[in-house]
């Protein structure tokens, strides 16, 4: 056992230990600026925002420019085709050539098409419908929507009509025809022409659509004319002739219509040009029955003899009629009267006696209608 006189060593006195201090405190700024990025960093983030943002904003745009959206209300103009050349087609309805649509796409590609659809300078129609050659000729309606569709400016846009307004497209369809037609002088000049005159060829092709042929047949209009009316020889020659190159036209409808050949030579026979001429005046001739003059009096009230008398027709004629060698009469013709009404105004037209080929003037024709009244003899 241990022997109790012998006392543990004491041990060595442990000295308190100091904290460690390898920096020195921060102050309040120091502190506070940890919280915020360094120069550098502040660098590279402005770097870095350089290329992020406008990227960021391309990303955005074309985000909104793929968007799908609506437009409604869309007008477009149009005109019907067709890739027949033995066929044509015409736009009945609507009159006014124009549809609205309501378009579905991305906005960038809708904001696209709608420049494409603006009206041409030119005057075309924005949208050409080409119509299927197999549709049988008459009048057809066809659906406005199924038309339009399919068609490249929407298609090859990503675009969609949704709907269209009108419905449905009135549309006629006619083939071309060929006929032989007789060359006419226009009404302008034919009565400035005998019958002798000739034209060469004297028929002509005309190519048109069938309807309008079976139309002008049945109108007895299927005829050319021979494009003579402003030719300046016509206003001072007489007798015969000749004219080579003279246009020919059909009245009836120009557009879609060909002609061969395009000229004729023109052989005219024209005819001596009417005179005009007034006659100072002609004596009223009373025609009435037998016994008229025994029981009345017929009293002119506008005067018993009509002023300024024009009169046209042939040269020689008129020359006549001013040598006093050929008479133009006026009778005032009661002989079928009745029941005469004794002192009532009445009145009736005068009936003419004319050299042949001699007219009366519009003028002269317009103030024929002569005033008078029936007296009793006895008062």
């Amino acid at each position: 056992m241990p022997d109790p006189s012998i006392k543990p060593a004491a041990s060595p006195a442990i000295k308190k230990s100091r904290p460690l201090d390898y920096a020195p405190p921060l102050t309040a700024i120091e502190r506070f600026s940890r919280y915020f990025p360094s120069g550098g960093q502040f660098v590279n983030f402005l770097k870095n925002l350089i290329w992020v943002v406008p990227l960021t904003l391309l990303i955005w745009i074309y985000a909104e420019r793929e968007q799908t959206v609506t437009l409604s209300t869309e007008p477009v103009s149009i005109d019907v085709r067709t890739n027949d050349h033995n066929r044509i087609v015409n736009l009945r309805l609507p009159r006014d050539k124009n549809i609205i649509v309501e378009l579905s796409g991305p906005r960038m590609q809708l904001d696209r098409v709608r420049e494409l659809l603006r009206p041409k300078p030119d005057g075309d129609a924005a949208v050409q419908i080409y119509v299927d050659p197999q549709i049988v000729p008459g009048v057809q309606q066809l659906l406005t929507l199924s038309q339009i569709n399919n068609l490249p400016v929407f298609k090859n846009n990503g675009i969609t009509v949704k709907s269209a307004q009108p419905p449905y497209l009135s549309v006629e369809i006619d083939s071309y025809e060929r006929r032989n037609v007789p060359v006419k002088a226009p009404p302008e000049i034919a009565g400035m022409l005998s019958d002798q005159t000739r034209f060469v060829p004297d028929m002509v092709e005309i190519r048109a659509p069938k309807l309008e042929l079976e139309k002008a047949e049945a109108e007895g209009s299927l005829f050319v004319y021979a494009n003579l009316p402003k030719r300046e020889e016509l206003k001072t020659k007489t007798g015969l002739y000749a004219v080579e190159n003279v246009p020919v036209y059909w009245p009836k409808q120009r557009e879609n219509v060909s002609l061969m050949p395009l000229t004729v030579s023109a052989k005219l026979d024209i005819k001596q040009r009417d005179a005009e001429y007034t006659i100072p005046s002609v004596p009223i001739v009373k025609q009435s029955t037998a016994d008229f003059d025994q029981r009345y009096i017929l009293d002119y009230v506008t005067g018993s003899t009509i002023t300024n008398v024009g009169v046209t027709g042939p040269m020689e004629q008129i020359e006549l009629i001013k040598k006093g060698e050929l008479k133009v009469k006026a009778r005032l013709d009661i002989s079928d009267l009745l029941d005469y009404k004794v002192g009532a105004q009445d009145r009736r037209p005068l009936q003419w006696e004319l050299p042949p080929g001699v007219s009366l003037t519009k003028e002269t024709k317009d103030r024929s209608n002569w005033a008078f009244r029936i007296l009793d003899r006895d008062r």
